[in-house]
């Protein structure tokens, strides 16, 4: 949603003849109502009730003791913990590395195309820049209903949890992946043919960018809550990780987007991007199916639902050969 605001919002305010009041008191603002958020950490709120109860009963609680005070707070430690340890498990984990290459590529197939609404909306059809900024809305549309599909399409997962005694398999995260994945490659095919003519009504291309939300959303969303699932502890080291790499790929990519859709059309431009989607929509349904044998080989994924599979196998077994 932060590109649907910014585009839509920014663009109202360079093109508008009056006085806009400035929205850089946001940011303040933000970080100071943030000091009186709860705090939800899990580590650190188990420190805080262990803290309580040495404090409660000193004697009975004195070996009592948090993982999260354990941990080396000298400033080389947290500079090796904030700064090394996301590119050192980018370096080892197969799985991440693929996951990076993936949502790298979609997020700068994403980007192009934001680069090229003005080339179809101020170029070809005469929108202002703030008119051009409101086409983004349909964006927006599309990424609260690629949220909604992923919330719809896990609605079965507290019996997954049940049934994986608490550890379900981080692939049944993709599943709404699977479905943004051919309708990100519609959204891009749709935009770029009929933003490519100046008969086509400027609303044909517009709705276009709902399917284009709703895959990026879908798509986005789903591997980061696979990876969050994949690596628990060091979920935010493997998010720095991914997110530091598909923004430099994004940014680049930007670099020469108005070159080729000048040189190609728009209409070809667009579809060498779909075709890039399309060689890449195939990718949530082999993580889903391999995924977890790729994992079997981490060093910090915990793969606590491979445990789980082995320890029902084997009661699975023993129930067969007990009936026998």
């Amino acid at each position: 949603m932060g590109n649907v605001l910014g585009h839509s919002s920014g663009a109202q305010e360079v093109n508008s003849s009056v006085d806009v009041p400035s929205y850089s008191w946001l940011c303040p603002y933000m970080y100071f109502t943030a000091i009186f958020l709860p705090e939800t950490y899990a580590p650190v709120i188990l420190l805080r009730k262990v803290k309580e109860r040495r404090r409660a009963n000193p004697e009975g609680s004195k070996r009592l003791y948090a993982a999260h005070e354990k941990q080396d707070w000298s400033p080389w430690g947290i500079v090796k913990r904030t700064l090394f340890r996301p590119f050192i498990m980018l370096s080892q984990e197969l799985i991440l590395v693929l996951v990076t290459i993936y949502l790298s590529l979609i997020y700068g197939v994403m980007y192009m195309l934001f680069e090229a609404f003005p080339i179809i909306f101020v170029e070809k059809h005469g929108f202002t820049i703030s008119q051009n900024g409101l086409v983004f809305i349909g964006v927006g549309i599309g990424t609260v209903l690629g949220a909604l599909s992923t919330h719809f399409l896990a609605t079965d997962y507290p019996q997954l949890i049940k049934v994986w005694r608490g550890f379900p398999p981080p692939e049944e995260r993709l599943r709404a992946a699977m479905l943004g994945s051919p309708v990100f490659v519609i959204g891009i095919f749709w935009l770029g043919w009929t933003g490519e003519y100046t008969v086509v009504p400027w609303y044909v291309p517009a709705i276009s960018s709902i399917p284009v939300g709703f895959g990026i959303s879908a798509i986005i969303m789903s591997f980061l809550s696979y990876l969050l699932d994949t690596y628990v502890v060091y979920a935010a080291s493997a998010f720095a990780a991914n997110t530091f790499a598909r923004s430099l790929v994004a940014a680049g990519f930007q670099l020469f987007t108005v070159q080729m859709f000048e040189k190609l059309s728009v209409g070809y431009a667009c579809t060498l991007l779909a075709g890039v989607g399309l060689l890449l929509a195939p990718m949530p349904f082999l993580f889903f199916r391999y995924g977890a044998r790729v994992r079997e080989g981490s060093r910090w994924a915990p793969g606590m639902d491979l445990q789980v599979k082995k320890q029902l196998e084997e009661e699975k077994f023993g129930v067969a050969v007990r009936g026998a």
